[in-house]
């Protein structure tokens, strides 16, 4: 099941114009930057407000996300989602959520199984869309 209830757009894509969609999506920090975000995909637990450290060395210095620390999924907790639209674009395929959001393109930080891997994911941290993108 999705939590797409707070993101403002529950209706199909196609029933917007993209001026609001660009509105909608520039305006989902407003919802992202709360101490609670979407529940965690694993427990089902809310997954809480964090912001990534001086020494991430993936590039995210200072980048907002969603974990939850109820699950030993990934070090000591269970990734959820980044907390801003960066890599969130019109052109990237659509997730699994009723709501139609475009994804978020991402890569795989140092550390992971997967390091560099780079792939698309839901925007808002609802459902378990992932589609790995292939060169060449």
């Amino acid at each position: 099941m999705c939590y797409s209830t707070n993101f403002g757009v529950t209706s199909a894509r196609t029933q917007y114009n993209h001026g609001h969609l660009l509105q909608q999506l520039q305006n989902v920090h407003v919802y992202l930057y709360t101490l609670t975000g979407p529940p965690c995909r694993t427990c089902g637990n809310a997954t809480s407000f964090s912001i990534t450290n001086s020494g991430n060395p993936n590039d995210n210095v200072g980048r907002p996300y969603y974990a939850c620390a109820w699950c030993p999924i990934r070090d000591k907790k269970g990734w959820g989602t980044w907390a801003d639209v960066r890599g969130v674009a019109w052109d990237n395929p659509v997730c699994y959520c009723p709501s139609l959001w475009p994804s978020r393109r991402d890569k795989a930080g140092v550390g992971s199984v997967r390091w560099a891997e780079v792939f698309f994911c839901c925007a808002v941290g609802n459902c378990s869309f992932r589609l790995v993108e292939w060169a060449g």
